[in-house]
């Protein structure tokens, strides 16, 4: 009767513990790569805030900030400064000493 009412139930009701293991990986690496754009963007935007007597118009400014963006953007899927990756690897390493600590 078990076995009627999962299968009736789809494969959305069988829930895949490696499927949600592997989830939970993608989603802390995409959080570190998050992290690391957010900082690279900042990083990027406060060196060329205190650029040496550039005055520029709102326009250009704009232009800037877009190209910032797109800067940070790319540097981060390249592999940046490889703070997400060690980010990312200090917390599933985190994640498995939990699960070691209090295994549910």
């Amino acid at each position: 009767m078990v076995q009627a009412l999962s299968m009736a139930a789809g494969p959305a009701a069988v829930t895949d513990p490696n499927a949600a293991q592997a989830a939970q990986i993608q989603k802390i690496r995409q959080a570190a790569e998050g992290f690391e754009r957010a900082l690279l963007r900042q990083m990027l935007q406060e060196l060329r805030s205190s650029s040496l007597g550039a005055s520029s118009s709102l326009v250009s400014q704009g232009y800037a900030q877009i190209g910032d963006d797109h800067l940070a953007d790319h540097l981060s899927r390249a592999g940046g400064l490889g703070l997400a990756q060690a980010m990312s690897q200090q917390l599933l390493a985190q994640m498995q000493l939990s699960k070691l600590i209090k295994p549910s």
